[in-house]
């Protein structure tokens, strides 16, 4: 454990000392004071269907055709609320999740048929509010968080059919502080490339200095957290106030068709990936309380109650190397520290570190690249027909990569490669899985209908 942790420090130390920016300093950029809401919805639905004989021999002599019928249908739904307000004092983030789903199926197999259904709806609600004591230094932070689910099962088999309903509440506190703040810095970075585009087509009447580049970038910040409903009016008087503004840093005298169309195309039709630069460091203490309740065929009834006290150390930081390329360093170290008297089959406590190192690549607003190296290390307990709790320490490696495409407003392209190696096999007290390598490897397509 302590060889761990001299490696997550090591790795610390080296990889978070400051960057050389070679052509422009992205990290100097602080966002004004905004307000944004957000409401998203998203709906899916998926089925399957399919029959087919299947005859099987016994001997010399060939049994009658049996009859498979397999099929499954899938609802999910989502409706999700978040709010986010940024001052130098405070940063605030609100978000409420409202999921329901429902899936179905039917396996039949000759004259036996097996039905099942499985309705669940899961409700969240979680916030963090961090309250800077001195600007983009010490701050207090409160992170209150609610969960509930409920999950109703329906299984028949014949003429049996057997009900099962689950329900969950959890509740979470979270109280700390810390030192640093983590600054958005997109916007900064979008409006050094509009305007260097546009000083390198001869389009602006005199040379750009730091601050046109920052007044763009505070006015750019400040338009994208507007509320529009409609999204046409959105984009002319986005780009009206931007015309607007290079009109008064008398950079642009004349609206030229050059000049409205590279506007409009690094402006409307960009995807600008979310860039960062600062570091930040905090801790934290939780309690943390879970409730369940499992009835079976409305007669059986199980409860448990789950008291947790979660403590929590988190470093992050994000350096941007220059104008295309960050560099990103995680650190956690957290326990958690089962405070019920109930034997749940709960560890009495859990530690988990977890380290990685990353680099972001983004040579335009069409292409962004990820790739890093992450370790995850679990103190994980021993099942055992024993009564004493044993434990041991599970070490894993992970490598990851990932680039997206932007081909139009509505469609992207993506890939996604991951590889996992554990040095200790998963067990549970119903399950052993081997250690192994195992690789996954994503490849699709995204598209925004509206």
């Amino acid at each position: 454990m302590k060889t761990n942790l001299l490696l997550s420090l090591f790795l610390l130390a080296t990889f978070t000392l400051p960057a050389q920016d070679k052509n422009f300093d992205l990290s100097r950029y602080k966002t004004p004071e905004y307000k944004r809401h957000e409401l998203t919805s998203t709906f899916s639905l998926s089925g399957s269907r399919s029959t087919f004989e299947q005859q099987e021999a016994s001997g010399n002599l060939w049994l009658d055709a049996v009859d498979f019928e397999k099929s499954q249908f899938h609802t999910a739904a989502e409706l999700q609320y978040q709010f986010n307000f940024n001052s130098r004092k405070k940063v605030t983030f609100i978000s409420a999740t409202l999921t329901p789903n429902y899936q179905s199926k039917k396996d039949k197999e000759g004259p036996n048929t097996t039905k099942s259904t499985d309705a669940q709806l899961h409700l969240q609600f979680s916030g963090n509010q961090d309250y800077y004591l001195q600007e983009d230094k010490f701050f207090l932070t409160v992170a209150p968080s609610i969960f509930y689910s409920t999950h109703k099962d329906k299984l028949t088999s014949n003429s049996n059919t057997n009900k099962t309903t689950n329900n969950n509440y959890v509740l979470q506190l979270g109280l700390g502080g810390g030192y640093g703040r983590i600054e958005p810095i997109s916007d900064y970075w979008q409006a050094y490339y509009i305007l260097q585009s546009l000083e390198k087509d001869g389009l602006l009447n005199r040379e750009l200095t730091d601050d046109d580049i920052f007044e763009f970038a505070q006015t750019a910040t400040k338009l994208k957290n507007k509320r529009f409903f409609d999204y046409r009016i959105r984009k002319i008087a986005e780009l009206e106030a931007l015309d607007s503004l290079l009109h008064k840093q008398e950079l642009v005298t004349e609206s030229t068709i050059s000049y409205f169309t590279t506007m409009n195309d690094y402006w409307s039709f960009a995807s600008v990936p979310d860039r960062y630069a600062g570091r930040k460091l905090t801790a934290t203490v939780s309690p943390h309380y879970s409730h369940n309740m499992q009835k079976n065929n409305d007669t059986d009834q199980w409860e448990n109650d789950l008291t947790l006290l979660i403590a929590q150390l988190n470093y992050r930081c994000v350096r941007p190397i220059n104008l295309y390329w960050d560099r990103i360093f995680n650190l956690n170290l957290s326990e958690k520290i089962r405070l019920s008297d109930e034997d749940l089959g709960y560890p009495s406590n859990i530690l988990n570190l977890s380290s990685s190192i990353g680099w972001n690549y983004t040579p335009n607003f069409r292409t962004i690249a990820r790739f890093g190296v992450g370790y995850y290390g679990i103190e994980e307990p021993k099942y055992s027909a024993t009564e004493e709790e044993q434990k041991y320490w599970k070490n894993t490696l992970a490598l990851n990569g990932s680039i997206s495409y932007y081909l139009s407003p509505q469609l992207q392209i993506n890939g996604q490669l991951q590889a996992y190696y554990s040095d200790k096999p998963m067990r549970t007290s119903y399950l052993t899985q081997d250690n192994s390598i195992r690789l996954s490897l994503n490849l699709g397509f995204s598209y925004a209908i509206f």
